[in-house]
Parts: structure tokens; sequence; C-alpha cells
């Protein structure tokens, strides 16, 4: 699937992967957690679908806005529950995962990411979309004004999977910070005498 790494990644070696974990157990984990969830939603039935609509050059944007959307959602999700400086970093994490992907072009994502930071609210709340708003149709505005236009129609169990995730992020957010936390909790039991 387009998904798959493909472009050439450095390997690093055991001591730089130790260096790189160090920071906490519980942000290595929520970093693998982070790039899981981002990828397993960039690869739902209803999202592959709503990317095969859009003629092969607009597909790398809608991937990018899509991505922009998730890192958005997971970022106000996890907002509440964290330091800011590791949810920073869990989404650093996430972006640079994305940036090995072959359809990722920072000139393209980088706008579209601030755009959706912008449009999109700085809560997790339906209310704001209730009637004929829809996140999906601010979800494209963000991409509009970043300068990439996407056919701003979309199928609806696009935009009713877009309107869900938004309920969902908050509490994707909380399994996520607490299985990193069981994990952390968990090393730490291997470790003691």
């Amino acid at each position: 699937m387009f998904f798959h790494r493909q472009k050439h990644t450095p390997k690093r070696s055991a001591s730089e992967n130790d260096a790189a974990s160090n920071p906490s157990l519980a942000s290595a984990a929520l970093h693998r957690s982070v790039i899981a969830l981002a990828m397993k939603e960039l690869e739902h039935p209803v999202v592959v679908r709503e990317h095969s609509r859009y003629p092969a050059e607009e597909q790398p944007i809608f991937l990018m806005t899509y991505s922009a959307f998730v890192i958005w959602g997971l970022s106000a999700g996890l907002r509440d529950l964290l330091p800011a400086k590791e949810v920073r970093d869990g989404i650093r994490a996430l972006r640079e995962h994305l940036a090995a992907l072959p359809w990722f072009d920072p000139d393209i994502f980088d706008p579209i990411l601030s755009q959706m930071l912008v449009v999109m609210p700085l809560e997790l709340t339906q209310g704001r979309y209730s009637g004929l708003v829809s996140p999906a149709a601010d979800m494209l505005m963000a991409a509009k004004i970043a300068g990439y236009a996407l056919d701003a129609e979309y199928e609806p169990d696009f935009g009713y999977h877009i309107t869900y995730m938004l309920g969902r992020f908050a509490k994707r957010a909380r399994s996520l910070v607490s299985e990193a936390r069981r994990g952390q909790s968990a090393a730490q039991d291997e470790k003691s005498p």
C-alpha cells in the first residue's frame, strides 16, 4: 500500500537507540503508540476510499491534509494529559515518521499543518459541529488556505468518520497515555530485584 516506508532512513547504532529512548520509557512508548495510531488511522478503509477519489496528483495532498488532521486531533487530545514538551515530542516523532513516507513533502505538509492548527478548534468538542457544519469541511479548508485546494465535496461516510474521530481523539489519547504509563511501570518492575 502507499503507506509503507520507501525513503532511506539511516540506521541508528545501539547507543543512539538507547539515547533516543532514554528521555523516559513512557515517552518512547508514547511515541510508538502515537505513530501506530496515526498509521492505523491513515489506513482506515473510509480514508483509503476517500483518498482514491482524488486524481493521482492530489492524493499526496489529501494524505498530508488528513495526516495534519490526525496530528491536530492527537495533540489536542494529549494536551490536557501531558506536559507540553511531551506532547511536542510525541508529535515530532510522528512527523519524523511521516517524513519517511513516499508521499510526504515538507514544503506542502508544513503550511497545511500550520493552517490546520488555526482552522480547527482548540478543544475536541463536537458541540462546534452541528447541522451543516462539518470538521471534514474545516479540514479541507485548512488545505485550501495553505494553497492546496482539494475537492470540497466528500463522501458522506468520510464526513461521518471525521466527526466520529473528533470525539474519539480524546479517548484514544487517554488510552495512549495509560498504555505508556503501564509499559513504563512494567519495565521498572522487571528491573527491580
